[in-house]
């Protein structure tokens, strides 16, 4: 599967550079006498060539998270947490939530794919805060019986856990604002990169009450993993 998915994203960029090329053709051609309609059409199909693009290197993404080898390390959750908010935050540099991260919490998996569980995660909490008046985000967990749970709480727009089952779902999306957009896929490949570590993901959450997602992996020290 994972090689088809990689195949299919990869055909699909000759079409969509084929698609951009005429776009911005068309808007040279045309020049100052297009219309207001015309421009606006224009730039619908900008955005959505765009946004196709964004879908493709998630597909790719999730392909190479399937096939990659993993190379399971003793690390610090709380660390990988701290590097991912940093980038984050240069990304949307507007918004300025209160950040808590428990440290240390460590863990025993592969340091890339769990960098790339936890910059998800914390994402999707960044965006769910942007229009909380006291927005918050928390970074926790524990160890117990050969197993850490971290987890990853925010107090922002939340979900109905009534949708729970769309979570983990590639091109599924619980929040339609435009700001909230995304490809789908987050979820999804953090799903999968924790189910290759032997572990599992699950969320609580209410509407206009927050989330908080759960992910378990083998404890320090513990060398038994999933290829």
């Amino acid at each position: 599967m994972s090689g088809l998915l990689y195949a299919i994203s990869h055909d699909l960029r000759a079409p969509l550079r084929a698609l951009t090329g005429f776009n911005q053709a068309l808007q040279e051609h045309l020049g100052g006498s297009i219309d207001d309609t015309g421009k606006h059409y224009l730039h619908r199909l900008d955005q959505a060539s765009q946004r196709m693009s964004s879908m493709i290197d998630a597909v790719l993404m999730l392909s190479r998270v399937m096939q990659t080898d993993l190379i399971p390390l003793d690390v610090d959750l709380a660390a990988l947490s701290r590097e991912a908010i940093a980038e984050i935050a240069s990304r949307y540099p507007d918004h300025h939530p209160v950040v808590s991260i428990a440290s240390p919490l460590q863990a025993h998996g592969d340091p890339r794919l769990l960098k790339q569980v936890l910059s998800k995660l914390l994402e999707n909490a960044w965006k769910c805060t942007m229009h909380h008046a006291d927005p918050r985000i928390e970074v926790g967990g524990g160890s117990d019986g050969g197993t850490t749970t971290c987890f990853v709480k925010d107090n922002g727009i939340g979900f109905d856990m009534a949708l729970s089952s769309k979570l983990f779902v590639p091109f599924q999306q619980l929040h339609a604002g435009e700001a909230l957009r995304g490809q789908g896929l987050g979820l999804a490949i953090a799903q999968r990169i924790i189910a290759r570590h032997g572990g599992r993901i699950w969320a609580q959450s209410e509407p206009d009450h927050g989330a908080e997602f759960f992910f378990s992996l083998p404890s320090a020290t513990r060398a038994t993993h999933t290829t």
